[in-house]
């Protein structure tokens, strides 16, 4: 298998408190590989301090243009009992995707991503309740 420096990528993982180290980077064919802090890999966003604040930024992200998804829907007089299916179906499985991978995460990221839900859920499903 031949690899294509273009297409490659390098992250480094460090826990140093001393970031003044020089790496040189890794030279396929001719060609530097670009080196990266973060990557995206099967939906779930990993950082080169192996820390979740970039996954879960994307999430919150992901997850308020879900709710304006919701929005338009409840606009256009879809019944509460169909915007609770469409929340389930939906947008509740956009911000527990990949859970069992981070699901160890910070008490502040945690309340970030389910500040979400509660919101939205009060918000636009009160006919419900």
């Amino acid at each position: 298998m031949k690899l294509n420096p273009i297409k490659c990528k390098e992250m480094l993982i460090y826990f140093m408190n001393n970031h003044n180290f020089i790496v040189s980077p890794n030279v396929i064919g001719g060609k530097s590989i670009e080196r990266i802090k973060a990557f995206k890999l099967l939906g779930v966003y990993m950082s080169n301090d192996l820390k979740w604040t970039h996954h879960v930024e994307n999430i919150v992200k992901n997850g308020h243009n879900r709710l304006y998804s919701l929005r338009v829907l409840k606009q256009c007089g879809v019944p509460p009992p169909s915007l609770a299916k469409v929340y389930t179906a939906v947008f509740r499985p956009a911000l527990e995707y990949a859970v069992p991978v981070w699901q160890n995460i910070p008490d502040f990221l945690s309340n970030k991503i389910e500040s979400i839900p509660e919101k939205s859920y009060a918000h636009h499903f009160n006919e419900i309740q």
